[in-house]
């Protein structure tokens, strides 16, 4: 798992993950930070454990003005579960309806956890958010 990956079935994370300007997308290109997300889930089979792992973007990278940048993206039905996510613009972003976070921690992020589209439905199930930085800990936007 890198980032930048997009996955549309089942994923488990075996390590950290820290997305950072000295990191690679899967297809080689450097991670800059700025709008690449560093995990993206679609679809309703999408299924990510962290496995207590964490995926992060360090502050010094954070603080660069990454506005667009998110650990994980939820869409379509996706689903995360025992992830530890910190220190992105969003940590978790949900799109689309039916996304489900479990058992997980969001913190040190601008927006800790987001929605966006008219038909966003989400289940918080286990789920802390501590320590957002500038936002809030969950921000709600149709």
């Amino acid at each position: 798992v890198t980032c930048g990956d997009v996955f549309t079935g089942f994923v488990k994370l075996t390590s950290n993950l820290v997305c950072d300007r000295g990191a690679r997308t899967a297809d080689g290109d450097p991670y800059d930070g700025r709008s690449v997300q560093a995990i993206t889930l679609d679809g309703p089979g999408s299924l990510l454990d962290c496995d207590g792992n964490t995926i992060m973007m360090p502050v010094a990278t954070f603080q660069g003005g990454e506005e667009e940048s998110a650990g994980i993206v939820l869409k379509n039905g996706a689903k995360a579960i025992n992830c530890n996510v910190v220190g992105f613009a969003t940590g978790i972003l949900m799109e689309n309806g039916n996304n489900v976070l479990k058992n997980s921690m969001v913190g040190g992020s601008q927006n800790n956890i987001r929605t966006m589209g008219s038909n966003s439905c989400m289940v918080l199930d286990g789920v802390e958010s501590t320590g957002a930085i500038s936002g809030s800990g969950l921000q709600v936007q149709h």
